[in-house]
């Protein structure tokens, strides 16, 4: 088994100025890391060129921010792709000043996503900034999920309602240094937890977050559960390994292994 793998389930490889050095900073570390894509295209080249690395794994995505500007062709990708793949990321609503503009094509990126996951296991990695009811409701409506909404912000009335419904929550750096990202992260119950970094966009210090950073994740739930770190690591994996399916589970294990 791979529990003692910290993973890092939502980053952006190819939103670093050297993703190759991201990727070759993993090795001989303990984390492995899920990077999440903006568009299909950006899934195609990162699947190209990082599709074998055993630390990483690569998620579909159709960020709400992009969704306007995908084309059709873009959209074929997407749903040939979706056919196969076990992660998928980055994808959802954003109603902030930044999105606002783009709502309404964004909803319809999102059903058009949704359609083409609902009813499979896999890791769905959610972006809910400013429109978290929406996204719950759109994932109740669908019936997709159990999802994991990444680097939740939203009123705790919602959370507490995404967390009856089922569904998981990402914790970064960014969150254990707030005050309500700690509150947030208070009320998730230990077994819908997961740790991110969100890097490179979460800074430590001056410096752009690396998949490595998610071990602060970890020592924070440790000092809150009350529990040694290495029992957080199992812990965590577990939620992950719940979201996918016992062959996921063998298969990450397996390389784990051949790498301590």
């Amino acid at each position: 088994m791979a529990r003692g793998i910290m993973l890092d389930t939502h980053c952006h490889i190819d939103e670093y100025p050297d993703p190759l050095a991201a990727v070759r900073a993993l090795d001989g570390t303990a984390v492995a890391a899920v990077a999440v894509t903006s568009t299909p295209c950006a899934f195609e080249a990162l699947r190209r060129r990082f599709g074998s690395e055993r630390r990483v794994r690569l998620a579909l995505g159709v960020h709400p921010l992009r969704a306007s500007t995908l084309s059709e062709a873009d959209w074929r990708v997407f749903e040939r792709r979706a056919t196969e793949a076990r992660y998928i990321g980055e994808v959802g609503l954003d109603f902030s000043a930044e999105g606002r503009a783009t709502r309404a094509a964004q909803e319809r990126a999102f059903k058009r996503v949704l359609r083409n996951v609902t009813g499979r296991r896999l890791l769905l990695t959610v972006h809910s900034r400013g429109a978290e009811r929406s996204v719950l409701d759109f994932l109740t409506e669908s019936g997709a999920g159990p999802a994991v909404f990444h680097w939740y912000s939203g009123p705790l009335k919602v959370l507490n309602g995404l967390l009856e419904a089922g569904h998981y929550c990402s914790f970064n750096p960014a969150m254990v240094r707030s005050k309500k990202g700690q509150e947030i992260i208070r009320r998730v119950p230990r077994d819908r937890a997961l740790a991110e970094t969100d890097g490179p966009f979460v800074k430590v210090g001056r410096r752009r977050a690396t998949p490595s950073d998610v071990r602060a994740v970890y020592e924070h739930l440790s000092d809150l559960w009350q529990e040694p770190i290495d029992t957080v690591v199992k812990s965590v994996y577990r939620n992950f390994i719940s979201l996918l399916s016992d062959a996921e589970d063998e298969k990450l294990g397996k390389r784990a292994k051949r790498l301590h």
